[in-house]
């Protein structure tokens, strides 16, 4: 069973992992080995940010690109782009690639900026 199923001309797994692993820098081919260097990654980026340099005002999604991409760069070249390739994961579909640039627009006006204005009304 993979892990991802992806479609598009990015698809790429990691050679010898059975179609399980996504392409990686490290060469890393078994599940539970990337699976958990990219929880160490993600810790340190949880580290760094929540409780280092959590910027003050309004969260963008931009903020959450840069994020993305400090978190996975060590592990993938794509780290921190927008999809471009439909992807799903054990049976769940992901929303569209072609979506994701408006459905980032929403995310911004819609939720991210009324989140931090309730924060800074006390609301």
């Amino acid at each position: 069973m993979n892990k991802y199923a992806l479609g598009g001309s990015q698809t790429a797994y990691q050679p010898g992992s059975g179609k399980r692993v996504l392409l990686n820098k490290l060469g890393i081919t078994d599940l539970e080995e990337i699976d958990e260097a990219e929880l160490l990654l993600l810790q340190q980026l949880y580290d760094r940010v929540l409780l280092q340099q959590l910027p003050a005002g309004v969260i963008t999604t931009e903020h959450l690109k840069t994020w993305h991409r400090q978190w996975l760069l060590p592990l993938y070249d794509w780290a921190g782009a927008e999809r471009s390739v439909n992807m799903g994961k054990n049976g769940f579909q992901f929303a569209a690639a072609a979506q994701i640039p408006y459905l980032l627009k929403r995310l911004d006006s819609d939720y991210l900026s009324k989140l931090a204005l309730s924060c800074v009304n006390g609301r």
